[in-house]
């Protein structure tokens, strides 16, 4: 008996969100045509003959028409040209259209139909960027939502809720009640909430309340749809420019472009939430304005999303940089203390026995008379110098310290504020017999395998007879090949340490003589240190809202500071240190969420690693 032949299977249904996309961005398109006499039922043939493609071009461009279209093209050559017009008048845009021609469009290419109208989604809604879009949105969004914890556009928007706060965001008191909202009638919040958002925020309804609760809703979709609350003017950024400036003591920001070019805004939002940024002069350029604040934004846990360099350019568009003063706005309090600062200014060179000496220490922000702060001199013998400071009224409060040194030999200057140290103290120097012919840089802190230049400079070009050497921790000493400058007038070597010695803490002796005697300064000692020689243990686990410990052990990094800022999804995490051993910490925090928490230990000044 013959085998009977199988049924032929049943020609497979088209993708669900093949069919969502198709809907969505027919609805993208009639909505940037309602002031037209243009609309489209069927997107994959209705372009074809290129005339509501032209007009859909023109209304993203903002233009009444494209030039040399034909409005009733008789044939088939004709409506190539009306595409390959709107194609070209995109491209003028610097859009780039890859491996989409005008004949795809007239016979109809669905597939490489949705990519074009992907493409002006991207550049028309969202702007220029070379990062990607989606990138930014999710950075955007989740520095203005931050407890919705979005990682897609798709299912972490089915039930709704995100969207209620996303709503309740741009316009407070909107829909208060997000975090207790039921999730089980999904297509019911995302109806609600996108009626709210289209009659109060203007807000189209381009994804179907349907749609947008469907586990088939693809991601291109969803980000078309929430493009409306990020794209420029809309609710969001008008949401985020108020939020901003409520920050803003003195200044006013009325974009997301032109007002952050000169680092001008930046430097004034980092300051406003607490951030430390170095005084600058006249002669301060905008890049190097602008990497000074986002480095101030940093050390409070705020990371970048563009560089200093991409930033300050005209072409950088909106999103990233409202993104990135977005992560201004939710931030946990962190609150640097008042020995942050505090800088001291000494000039170490050319000091001797029964000179007048002088320092001058700089409090950025705060009133110094509202602190505890002291100096100490100590000499050789670990005896105190008499030392006196007095402050003026300044803005940025400066005192002026003077103290008499009585012996040679190397001395300490310790500054403390509210019984911390500040950054940089204690500073060693040498007290000699003056000699002004010769004098050099002091380079109080070495990496390991990093270059640290030592420089002799000559006041008169005399730099004959010019010797430095330099001892490790184990006594080793070698005498440096010093490299003469163009002028003639200065010596000076790229010294790599290659050892730490945690035994005496680091600490390299580094000697400069002329003639055989020692320059006013020499010898001094030079803390080096290895941060590539951390080590992170016990990083593994962690639950959300539960306390979780690490441990750090720098007994192979030698003698520094650590510190560590932990941020998730860019907002710093608060942290503790608790020193457990003479080379141990444990460093705690409570997980906020779900997902990579970023690690960012420093040792000394110096980046670790990143890890997560």
């Amino acid at each position: 008996m013959a085998e009977e032949e199988p049924l032929p299977s049943p020609p497979l249904l088209q993708d669900k969100w093949v069919t969502i996309q198709k809907n969505t961005f027919t609805n993208f398109v009639n909505q940037q045509l309602r002031e037209t006499e243009h609309q489209i039922e069927e997107l994959y043939t209705e372009l074809s003959d290129g005339v509501k493609l032209c007009a859909l071009v023109a209304a993203l461009q903002g233009k009444p028409g494209i030039r040399g279209m034909k409005p009733n093209p008789k044939n088939r050559h004709q409506m190539i040209e009306n595409v390959t017009l709107a194609l070209q008048a995109a491209k003028h845009d610097k859009l780039k259209i890859v491996n989409i021609g005008a004949e795809d469009i007239v016979n109809g290419n669905g597939k490489l139909i949705l990519g074009l109208i992907w493409s002006y989604i991207l550049r028309y809604q969202l702007g220029k960027t070379e990062i990607p879009p989606k990138q930014l949105m999710l950075a955007w969004i989740n520095a203005v939502i931050p407890e919705c914890n979005i990682t897609n556009f798709t299912t972490n928007w089915n039930n709704g809720r995100a969207l209620h706060a996303l709503i309740d965001y741009c316009e407070p008191g909107l829909s208060p009640n997000w975090r207790k909202m039921s999730t089980s009638d999904k297509q019911g919040n995302c109806e609600t909430a996108m009626r709210l958002a289209q009659e109060r925020l203007g807000v189209p309804i381009v994804v179907s309340p349907q749609h947008m609760a469907s586990s088939d809703l693809d991601q291109n979709s969803g980000m078309t749809y929430l493009s409306y609350f990020m794209k420029l003017n809309s609710c969001g950024y008008k949401a985020t420019l108020r939020d901003v400036n409520q920050l803003l003591p003195s200044s006013h920001v009325t974009n997301f472009t032109s007002d952050w070019r000169d680092g001008t805004a930046l430097t004034d939002l980092v300051q406003a939430v607490g951030g430390h940024i170095p005084n600058q002069s006249p002669s301060t350029g905008v890049i190097e304005s602008t990497q000074l604040a986002i480095q101030g934004a940093r050390d409070l846990g705020i990371e970048p999303i563009l560089s200093a360099e991409d930033m300050v350019q005209p072409q950088a568009g909106h999103l990233a940089v409202m993104a990135y003063a977005a992560r201004f706005i939710n931030r946990p309090a962190m609150k640097l203390s008042a020995a942050s600062y505090i800088e001291v200014l000494f000039n170490t060179v050319d000091i001797s026995p029964g000179s007048k000496t002088h320092y001058s220490l700089l409090m950025k922000q705060g009133n110094p008379r509202l602190h505890s702060i002291n100096v100490k001199v100590a000499d050789p013998n670990g005896n105190n110098v008499p030392t006196t400071v007095e402050w003026d009224d300044q803005p940025e409060a400066t005192g002026l310290g003077t103290f008499i040194p009585t012996v040679v030999g190397e001395h300490q200057l310790k500054v403390t504020c509210d019984g911390e140290m500040i950054r940089g103290s204690p500073i060693k120097f040498n007290v000699g017999r003056s000699k002004k012919a010769i004098s050099f840089v002091r380079r109080e802190q070495g990496i390991v395998g990093d270059n640290t230049k030592l420089e002799v400079l000559s006041e008169d070009g005399n730099v004959a007879d010019v010797h430095m050497t330099y001892t490790s921790p184990s006594g080793l000493s070698k005498e440096i090949a010093l490299s003469r400058s163009s002028s003639g007038r200065s010596l000076s070597h790229s010294f790599v340490p290659d050892v730490v010695d945690s035994s005496s803490s680091g600490e390299w002796k580094v000697s400069v003589l002329q003639n055989g005697e020692h320059a006013s300064g020499s010898p001094y000692t030079m803390n080096v240190i290895k941060p590539q020689a951390v080590k992170l243990c016990n990083l593994e686990g962690g639950l959300i809202g539960q306390p979780f410990s690490f441990t750090v052990d720098t007994s192979e990094a030698g003698k520094a500071e650590l510190q560590c800022l932990i941020t998730f999804s860019g907002q710093a995490v608060p942290s503790t240190i608790e020193r457990t051993g003479e080379d141990t910490y444990h460093v705690k925090f409570t997980p906020s969420g779900p997902g990579t928490h970023l690690i960012r230990p420093m040792y000394g000044g110096k980046d670790v690693r990143e890890s997560g």
